[in-house]
């Protein structure tokens, strides 16, 4: 019979933040894991244990010890099962994680026929309030929700300083649009009075030289 014993501090900060987390994992006949977990003291533990197997489903066991190695819930023969585990309530002097170990064996049982092959484990853990280190945890979610309020924040502020910089934009758009238009109407009447004094000055011109020959025809 093999046996593995795995700790999980991925888990451990999945748990901390998160309070919950889902593993799967395969067993072959005669095989023994067992996972190590830290909880915040006091805490309450809820697991859920579902088992898939198509030649043995009743083969599988399991077992869980509180750090005293004192067997707090087990389960013999398993397909689907959950258990609810009340954290330690004496906490004074101690640190504020317990530790706790699940195990799962794969094994024969009395009275049953059984045929050597895999079988799928999957078991959700959740981790409930209460304990000192519930407090931890929540300090861990306030600051997390303090960083994404923060960002959020920021986001917001880049958004509003956008948003005044396209005002400004179309602002200055409508003055020089403005501005080209009354440019515009000021060269339309400029031409127009140039036109006008050209005119005149062509106008005078022809009356100064019709008067010029006037008095050319009168001199005798």
């Amino acid at each position: 019979m093999s046996y593995l014993c795995c700790m999980l501090p991925a888990l451990l900060v999945l748990g901390m933040l998160h309070e919950a987390y889902s593993v799967q994992i395969s067993m072959m006949f005669g095989a023994r894991k067992c996972f190590m977990e830290q909880v915040p003291r006091g805490a309450t533990i809820y697991a859920e244990v579902h088992t898939f197997s198509a030649s043995n489903p009743l083969d599988i066991d399991v077992f869980i010890t509180n750090e005293r190695g004192i067997v707090v819930a087990n389960k013999a023969a398993i397909t689907d099962h959950k258990f609810t585990i009340q954290g330690s309530t004496n906490n004074q002097g101690k640190p504020p994680f317990e530790t706790y170990r699940l195990c799962f064996l794969h094994q024969p049982h009395p009275h049953q026929v059984t045929t050597p092959g895999e079988t799928r484990v999957s078991f959700n853990v959740r981790i409930g309030g209460g304990g000192v280190g519930a407090q931890r945890v929540e300090l861990l979610k306030r600051d997390h929700m303090d960083l994404t309020n923060d960002k959020i924040h920021n986001l917001e502020q880049d958004l509003n300083r956008l948003l005044l910089q396209i005002d400004d934009l179309k602002h200055q758009e409508e003055m020089l649009s403005r501005y080209n238009s009354a440019t515009s109407r000021h060269l339309v009447t400029l031409s127009s009075l140039t036109s006008v004094i050209i005119v005149a000055i062509g106008v005078m011109q022809f009356d100064a030289v019709k008067l010029a020959l006037r008095k050319r025809k009168v001199i005798p």
